[in-house]
């Protein structure tokens, strides 16, 4: 068979420049006797492992020549790979941190042995922050400004069995938080969500951050309070201890070497080298980064090979859309649909990556809606002018996780509540499937709760409203679906609101879903967030205590108490009192709360009386602002409520 002599030329272009490249690098090298490998790790410069061959002590390697081990000796770390193009350097030993349980609801506060010095900073966007363990609330804190990088939850059975294969966070037995940007210093808060029980007294939790394609989660055992673990992470690193303008005034100390330039690197205190643009090498080195050298005839070939390198990846993408396609359950979709006619599975779409790419601006920052333990979500503008919402999710791993995620699937398509987020259709020729929502306009219940001046504008009756809807969304899942179905995860951000305020549940994932629930409500009578890093115990638990002491009216919202009539609020506080039940067995089913809940809305005044309450309402809110502890409007409304 003859050669194909495209392919040829693209070899030929590839071994030309990486032979250019080399000459450079051994150029840059040749003066020094530096050893520059361990084993099988590269130590480039600033790193080295001898006197005179490392910057300072900070980038200091030891190498363990029997085992051919890398280290940092002032760290502690055991390193896997350096790179000076991307400053990054991969460890295989980060220690997490494990917190014992005790019989209190908490917080339990750790910080993180994160970095030491000025110069490492987690690596943005390569690490993903894991808690494992049963039945609590984990907040991620930046401590340097004291803002929530993320939370998640994790919840157990007491009659759960630790899976033997856990290879993914979930939100049973482990969750996961993703975080943007370069991080240093950072601790974890954690809450207890069914404390009073003593099935999981004595165990542990184990908080660690990790490489964001770690898997072995199985390895990890929360019920052993005096092990520890390690695993694998990336940092990324910088040199100096000052900004590039004063580095540069002492050439010196000043550690880039030619055709290079400095950049800042905020989240430590230091700068990097870089090469110029049409110049490659190691940065740190005098003079490394040389440049290519291409001649005409080069350009050619660079030509012809791109070319080449075209049609092979294309050839290679449609391969690869196949592979995806089967691996996360295309054929088996396609089965379900073909055996499902008259369905509303058949009205399901399958979109090509290409149409979402292009609706989402190739899933643009900017187009961001929002990220989650469960994926981002991407706003877009389909080539018919429908306006979507698109979820990348994660990456499946296993066969049994795939027909999980068909069933899920080919269940919520059919699903038809006007209260729940109509699932259109998905997209499986990527990695990471796609699924694709109706967009709903409004926001989420969340930010017109806790959002000034939104929460001026959410008006009593709107907020009665949110909560019947959103429980008979909830009742319709759990007991008139075909398949029962569990959120797992309600809360008042995964309740979006369209331009009428009619709520819509988002995130579709018994009694778990009961106590979440009574936790919007505890949010809807007092405008409080469920939990916040100034509060030590959580909304929950201060809406009990409080109604147990006969002081609901110390928590509620303003706008409840200018508008709600009193019979109502107290039937609202008395059904959430119900729903936050410590014993699940004692707390109300969805169909039961679905029901109260729309009585509850039907038995409203008059429209007379609520247009004449709805003209006051706009006057009130015109100066929202007048309402604060101890004023005389206030005082004129008060309403005292017991149980």
């Amino acid at each position: 068979m003859a050669p194909d002599h495209g392919f040829l030329l693209a070899f030929l272009v590839i071994c030309s420049a990486s032979m250019l490249f080399q000459v450079a690098e051994v150029k840059a090298e040749a003066s020094g006797d530096c050893q520059r490998k361990c084993g099988d790790v590269e130590i480039p410069y600033p790193y080295g492992m001898s006197k005179g061959c490392y910057l300072d002590e900070a980038f200091r390697v030891v190498c363990n020549e029997s085992s051919g081990s890398a280290s940092l000796p002032l760290l502690e770390w055991e390193v896997e790979s350096i790179n000076t193009t991307t400053h990054t350097l991969r460890h295989k030993n980060f220690r997490g941190v494990t917190l014992p349980f005790n019989s209190s609801r908490g917080p339990y506060v750790s910080s993180f042995p994160t970095v030491a010095g000025n110069h490492y900073s987690i690596s943005k966007g390569k690490n993903k922050f894991v808690a494992i363990g049963c039945d609590f609330l984990a907040y991620l804190i930046d401590e340097d400004t004291g803002k929530v990088q993320g939370s998640c939850s994790s919840l157990c059975n007491p009659n759960d069995i630790v899976p033997l294969q856990l290879s993914s966070c979930s939100g049973l037995f482990c969750c996961e938080i993703s975080f943007p940007g370069s991080l240093r210093n950072l601790s974890v808060w954690v809450w207890r969500t069914d404390y009073r029980t003593k099935d999981w007294e004595n165990q542990c939790a184990f908080f660690t951050f990790v490489e964001k394609d770690f898997l072995s989660f199985n390895k990890i055992k929360f019920s052993t309070c005096n092990e520890s673990y390690v695993v694998p992470m990336m940092h990324e690193w910088a040199v100096g201890n000052t900004s590039c303008d004063k580095a540069t005034e002492s050439l010196d100390e000043y550690v880039c070497g030619h055709n290079t330039h400095c950049v800042d690197y905020y989240p430590v205190q230091g700068y990097r080298c870089e090469c110029n643009n049409g110049y490659g090498g190691n940065p740190y080195l005098p003079q490394s980064c040389q440049g290519t050298g291409l001649g005409v005839g080069l350009l050619i070939l660079v030509a012809i090979g791109i070319w080449t390198w075209t049609k092979l990846k294309r050839i290679k993408e449609s391969k690869m859309k196949q592979k995806f396609f089967r691996r996360n359950g295309g054929l088996l979709l396609q089965q379900q649909i073909l055996s499902t006619r008259g369905s509303a599975l058949l009205e399901l779409i399958l979109f090509k990556i290409e149409e979402l790419e292009k609706a989402t601006d190739n899933f643009s920052g900017s187009r961001v809606l929002g990220n989650g333990g469960h994926g981002t979500v991407y706003k877009g503008m389909l080539s018919d002018g429908r306006i979507v919402a698109v979820k990348k999710a994660n990456i499946i791993d296993d066969s049994q996780q795939v027909g999980q995620f068909i069933n899920e699937v080919s269940i919520l398509s059919q699903i038809n509540h006007r209260h729940i987020v109509k699932l259109l259709g998905c997209c499986l020729e990527t990695e990471a499937p796609l699924l694709v929502y109706e967009y709903i306009s409004n926001g989420t219940c969340r930010a017109y709760l806790h959002d000034e001046p939104k929460s001026c504008r959410f008006s009593w009756e709107n907020r009665l409203h949110v909560a019947a809807e959103v429980a008979g969304a909830l009742a319709y899942m759990h007991s008139y679906a075909s398949t029962a179905i569990f959120h797992r995860d309600v809360k008042s951000s995964n309740i979006l609101l369209d331009e009428n305020y009619k709520a819509v549940v988002w995130k579709l994932n018994d009694k778990s879903d009961v106590y979440a629930f009574g936790v919007v409500l505890a949010e809807i009578l007092t405008g409080q967030k469920a939990v916040s890093v100034e509060d030590d115990q959580g909304l929950a638990f201060r809406f009990r205590s409080t109604v147990k002491d006969d002081r609901l009216f110390d928590i509620l919202d303003k706008v409840v108490v200018y508008e709600g009539k009193e019979e109502e609020i107290l039937a609202l506080a008395k059904l959430a009192k119900r729903c936050l039940k410590i014993n699940a067995h004692k707390r109300p089913s969805m169909k039961e709360v679905g029901t109260e809940l729309d009585q509850l809305r039907k038995k409203k005044e008059v429209p007379g009386h609520q247009e004449s309450l709805w003209r006051e309402y706009r006057s009130m809110s015109e100066n929202c602002h007048r309402f604060s502890v101890g004023s005389e409007a206030e005082d004129d409304l008060l309403l005292r409520i017991s149980f």
